[in-house]
């Protein structure tokens, strides 16, 4: 994992590893602003008092540096945290998300309110406190506090459980000012243990409601056994329950043993209470229109026939009865709705399949046109490619007569460079020899000039003796 950390998570395993909360802290400050920054430090402090696996710091580094600042990035980071053996930190910031959510939603309302915003079951509940003198409220399930808000209004002891750490705070927050409201974090099932083994609950009748059940986890079935076979005068709500009566109300099922019907109370509980189940129409209630069914025995069953009206009692092999009978008609109004919509996809797929042979004869008629035109640019392209490669045979052809007539023409010059050479040497001689004979004739004529002179000389002599020989004679 750390070879893919960048240098700020490498630098960040590297303190974690060392313990050095100040330069971690200084390195993620950097990221988060405000009231995320101080949460992010609140986890911070607990994962250096207790760290996670060597092996996982690399991906516990990675984790806070991409930390987005709010509710849903802190639980994120918690989910990442338990799952890389830091369970206490994983529960601070599962903490610090449900503070991000109170101080967005101070009462947040899923399900439209308490009770799942049904007006009617908010009646009913009231109705069973009155009639059958309740003295403690027990509840499995706080999740958002809602429903526990509204039943701390009546001023009897509240005593509630929640399992998930994140809705755990949230509640805690929501009701912190409440003081009727004990609020635990626990599995139910070890909360109604502890409540009956430490004998915390005052005597007198007391109304459980039960809707901890959630995804994989179903402790209802156990919860109920626990209840009736540890209280004495227990009175006994179960949310998101299966009426046999009236299939508009909705309910939960997690599969097979799962559903939160009477066939499976009866074959999963030891306990065999009266079972009473909304009196009124699913039609006629409001929200998100849940099933119920209460459960009761002795005086309080008996108080609950006689006093709570909303009510309406099946026995239980009436219940077992309309239960399966149910059970049938859902599944039948399953198959036909199966059916139906097999038909509705037969028809659609019959449609689209005609749809589809259209297009595919349109498509196909389109393909021969396209075809056809693709076969005529061919012929063109083809056509085209021939001129042009007879236009690139001639341009060649030129091409190779201009280098021949180059090559003659290189010739030709190089001959008359030759001549051209040949001439400049002959001329060259020429002048050689024409300065040989300037310079030849120039002794002659010296020459016949010295002579000239000394044939003067003689003549000058000869008449020089001839005149003195006259002269002597």
């Amino acid at each position: 994992m750390e070879d893919r950390l960048d240098s700020s998570g490498q630098r960040l395993a590297g303190l974690l590893k060392a313990g050095d909360f100040d330069s971690a802290q200084a390195l993620l400050r950097s990221n988060l602003k405000g009231r995320a920054r101080s949460l992010q430090d609140d986890v911070l402090l607990v994962l250096f008092k207790s760290p996670p696996p060597e092996t996982a710091l690399g991906s516990v580094a990675e984790a806070l540096l991409r930390l987005a600042p709010d509710a849903s990035g802190f639980s994120t980071l918690a989910e990442h945290l338990e799952a890389n053996g830091a369970a206490l930190a994983a529960q601070v910031a599962q903490r610090c998300a449900a503070e991000l959510d109170f101080d967005a939603h101070p009462a947040m309302d899923v399900w439209g309110g308490a009770f799942n915003g049904q007006e009617r079951r908010q009646t009913l509940f009231d109705q069973l406190l009155q009639e059958l003198k309740i003295v403690t409220i027990v509840e499995t399930g706080t999740f958002q506090g809602s429903t526990t808000d509204y039943m701390a209004k009546a001023g009897l002891p509240v005593f509630s459980c929640e399992l998930r750490t994140r809705y755990f705070h949230y509640s805690s927050l929501r009701l912190a000012n409440i003081p009727n409201v004990r609020l635990e974090r626990a599995d139910s099932r070890r909360f109604l243990r502890e409540l009956f083994d430490e004998n915390r609950l005052p005597p007198g009748p007391a109304l459980f409601y039960l809707d901890a059940h959630w995804e994989h986890d179903l402790p209802l079935w156990e919860e109920i056994d626990e209840i009736f076979s540890r209280h004495p005068s227990p009175v006994v709500m179960v949310d998101d329950f299966r009426v046999p009566t009236d299939s508009g109300f909705a309910y939960d099922n997690y599969g097979k043993g799962k559903c939160l019907s009477v066939t499976n109370l009866h074959e999963a509980v030891t306990a065999r209470p009266s079972m009473f189940f909304p009196k009124h129409a699913s039609a006629d209630e409001t929200g998100a229109r849940r099933g119920c069914v209460v459960l009761a025995q002795g005086d309080l069953a008996d108080y609950t026939r006689r006093k709570v009206p909303m009510l309406t009692e099946l026995s239980l092999s009436d219940a077992l009865v309309l239960d399966g009978v149910g059970e049938l008609r859902r599944e039948r109004e399953l198959e036909r709705s199966v059916a139906d919509e097999l038909q509705q996809i037969r028809a659609r797929s019959e449609a689209q399949q005609a749809d589809l042979a259209g297009e595919l004869q349109q498509t196909r008629a389109r393909s021969e046109a396209q075809q056809a035109d693709l076969l005529a640019k061919i012929a063109r392209l083809e056509l085209r490619a021939h001129e042009l490669s007879s236009a690139v045979a001639r341009a060649e052809f030129i091409q190779q007569q201009r280098e021949l007539e180059a090559e003659n023409a290189k010739r030709d010059a190089a001959t008359a460079r030759e001549a051209v050479t040949g001439l400049q040497n002959l001329v060259l001689r020429l002048h050689e020899e024409l300065r040989s004979g300037r310079t030849e004739t120039q002794e002659t004529l010296r020459q016949v000039a010295e002579l000239q002179h000394s044939r003067w000389r003689r003549i000058g002599l000869l008449l020089g003796l001839a005149r003195k020989a006259s002269f002597e004679r």
